[in-house]
């Protein structure tokens, strides 16, 4: 599955919110504009009314309820709010649904709770108008005995997962559609005599019964408690988040009713069985205590499609440490028809995350959520705090607000609430469908008595580029060889994430989507007034894509224009950097018609900050990047070729001193390239 989109936004900040920060509690303490903009929906959890607001805090939407949230609630396509309430008896948690049109008038309500069975934490709307929901399935010790509990693990009763599909029905009915149950899919070693009886670590597609033995008493009634579920329609899958095992479940939602209860059936042929798994391995006796990856998390759930990490999957990792939590993308070992790789002996995969962030700033031992943005930012809920925030990639800071509503409503901006934690937001785009046709006005802060501010929400336009330049080495006269793509030596994944550009975006492929690619590249877009002041300062965004044979630089898809959704104060100015050549930056902002920005480096010396300086002409009027720069330091000197090069001569593969890329190094480096560009220096401003 490929990133094809990968969008930025803007570094400067759009506005100080007050001029009494150091006294501020509450509400929008910054927004920087490369803040993605739209609008964040929330409903603190001692509260009736679920807010939204826009990018400066104020409020632009509310609904009221009679019910306080457990726990999640849901902006639909219609404009309308769908909420789960807290009514239920067993636990005294959940149980009821309700959907308020835009206006806020109650259009739909059920309550779900019973002795045996108890909604709670999330459901998931679906995009046939259904909705998935998540309930407590009550156990008797006797039953649980039965069933292979360990009797010291059992106290009053047991509580076991199970998923309903609910389908609306007109204003407080609906139907049950489809239903799959934990409790159907088990496995347990401690009682030959009873059912589920087997060998725990043989069968990873079945739930341990007993695995909360190592989580001490307090998980023995609750030992899944799911926090999250998710839907998938792409691949027709549902996840489960299960913070007491700290693991993601994957089932498959293809079956029927009847062959979710069992273990073949189904699109992927194996029933109601796990699909996949990830986070713990010790909830199947495999691994060590070293190969768990996840701590008691929240809030898993899929990237939509066209975001730039489409298809993983994102969480809030509450106890990545006692002090830290932490942000995760997880990108699963699936293929294209939705299968993921069997484990064999070992356990599931991957054994690093594709990207991560922690900090004790947004530390949180329970609650919380993540959500990727379609720029690739992150907004962070560390809901036990009652703080939202959004990183970039590089975990930067960019917006941080504290929600003002406690147990007695919305306090004075100086006042701190009490109990202000909530379960988790969401932001909206603001060509999101279910604003249409409804007026977007801001109105005033949600905390009473707020300061004035100068904070402006920004709007974003989207350029697309078409940029063109040519590599010394592999130019041919005509175009460039893409030898490093013939010999399958390009890697997968972007190599940037090194000095000096240390770039951490998570672009990568699966293959290689086309045959004429000559290696990845590194792009910035840089906002200034004129390219002397275009420094690494004003960079707005990164990209790594892909260089073909024909110069075009395209997106890891091997087609698309890379993109950029910005608030473009000055002109943009780009930079193009390879892992061997020097860098060059753009000596004329880029322009172009409509959305279509254009920029070709290769005719002329001039199209490059101070000419041929960092530059150099390739055949008569045609020019390229130098090549040269193994050690990545702007420069092509000796070190070049001390360092790099007579170490690497003989070898083949991808390596920093093969400078005509044709996955060997040899005296052609040396002498048809590096010896006449030495003491060139690479013109980009620092």
């Amino acid at each position: 599955m490929y990133n094809v989109r990968f969008i930025c936004l803007l570094i400067f900040f759009a506005g100080i919110v007050n001029v009494f920060a150091q006294d501020q509690t509450v509400g929008l303490f910054f927004n920087d504009s490369r803040s993605f903009n739209g609008y964040t929906l929330f409903n603190p959890m001692r509260s009736t009314t679920t807010y939204l607001i826009d990018n400066c805090g104020h409020a632009v939407n509310s609904w009221t309820s009679s019910y306080q949230p457990d726990l999640s609630v849901y902006l639909l396509e219609d404009g309308s709010l769908l909420r789960t309430c807290r009514v239920g008896t067993v636990p005294d948690l959940g149980g009821r649904l309700e959907i308020f049109d835009w206006d806020g008038n109650m259009t739909w309500s059920y309550n779900f709770d019973s002795e045996y069975f108890s909604m709670h934490h999330d459901i998931e709307p679906m995009p046939n108008g259904n909705i998935l929901l998540i309930s407590y399935d009550v156990y008797t010790p006797y039953q649980a005995t039965l069933a292979g509990r360990d009797p010291s693990l059992i106290d009053e009763e047991v509580w076991a997962e199970k998923i309903i599909e609910i389908e609306p029905v007109g204003t407080n009915s609906m139907n049950v559609v489809w239903e799959w149950k934990a409790w159907d899919h088990l496995v347990q070693e401690f009682d030959p005599l009873m059912a589920n009886y087997g060998t725990v670590a043989d069968h990873p597609e079945l739930l341990n019964l007993n695995y909360s033995a190592s989580l001490g008493s307090s998980a023995n009634t609750d030992w899944i408690h799911a926090n999250a579920i998710a839907y998938n329609p792409d691949i027709d899958q549902i996840l489960l988040c299960s913070r007491n095992l700290s693991e993601i479940l994957i089932i498959d939602h293809s079956t029927s009713t009847a062959e979710a209860a069992g273990h073949a059936g189904g699109l992927y042929g194996k029933g109601g069985d796990l699909l996949y798994r990830f986070g713990n391995p010790l909830a199947y006796n495999r691994g060590t205590a070293n190969d768990r990856m996840l701590f008691f998390q929240h809030d898993a759930e899929w990237i939509p499609a066209g975001y730039p990490d489409e298809g993983k999957i994102t969480l809030f990792n509450n106890q990545t440490s006692s002090t830290t939590s932490s942000i995760v993308i997880i990108d699963p070992p699936i293929d294209s028809g939705g299968y993921y790789s069997d484990p064999g002996l070992s356990f599931y995969g991957p054994v690093d995350f594709a990207w991560s962030f922690e900090s004790a700033e947004i530390y949180a031992s329970n609650l919380s959520g993540a959500q990727q943005l379609p720029n690739g930012n992150m907004l962070i809920c560390s809901g036990t705090n009652g703080r939202i925030y959004e990183v970039d990639l590089d975990g930067d800071f960019l917006w941080k607000y504290i929600n003002p509503v406690g147990n007695g409503g919305a306090v004075n901006q100086g006042d701190v609430p009490v109990n202000s934690n909530f379960f988790k937001g969401k932001r909206f785009a603001p060509d999101f469908a279910g604003f249409i046709g409804h007026d977007l006005i801001a109105g005033d802060p949600i905390e009473l008595n707020p300061w004035p501010g100068d904070c402006q929400v920004l709007e974003d336009t989207l350029a697309r580029f078409d940029l063109k330049v040519y590599l010394q080495g592999p130019y041919n006269g005509v175009s460039m060889s893409h030898e490093l793509s013939d010999y399958d030596a390009i890697p997968f994944s972007q190599p940037y994430n090194i000095s000096p550009w240390n770039y951490k975006g998570t672009e990568n492929v699966s293959s290689l989507p086309e045959t004429n690619i000559v290696d990845w590249i590194l792009v910035e877009f840089r906002d200034a007034e004129n390219p002397g002041s275009a420094v690494s300062a004003t960079t707005i965004c990164k990209q790594a894509g892909f260089l073909l044979s024909d110069g075009s630089v395209v997106g890891s898809d091997g087609i698309s224009n890379l993109e950029l959704y910005n608030t473009i104060l000055n002109d943009i100015y780009v930079v193009i950097w390879h892992r061997n050549h020097l860098g060059v930056l753009s000596a004329t902002p880029v322009v172009g018609i409509n959305e279509l920005l254009t920029f070709d480096f290769t005719i002329g010396e001039g199209q490059v900050y101070n000419n041929s300086l960092g530059y150099t002409e390739l055949s008569t009027g045609i020019w390229g990047m130098v090549a040269g720069d193994s050690n990545r330091d702007m420069l092509i000197d000796d070190i070049d070729i001390d360092d790099n090069w007579k170490l690497k001569a003989g070898l083949k593969g991808y390596l920093p001193a093969d400078f005509n890329l044709d996955q060997q190094v040899n005296n052609k480096e040396k002498n048809d390239l590096w010896y006449f560009n030495r003491i060139k220096v690479g013109q980009v401003p620092y």
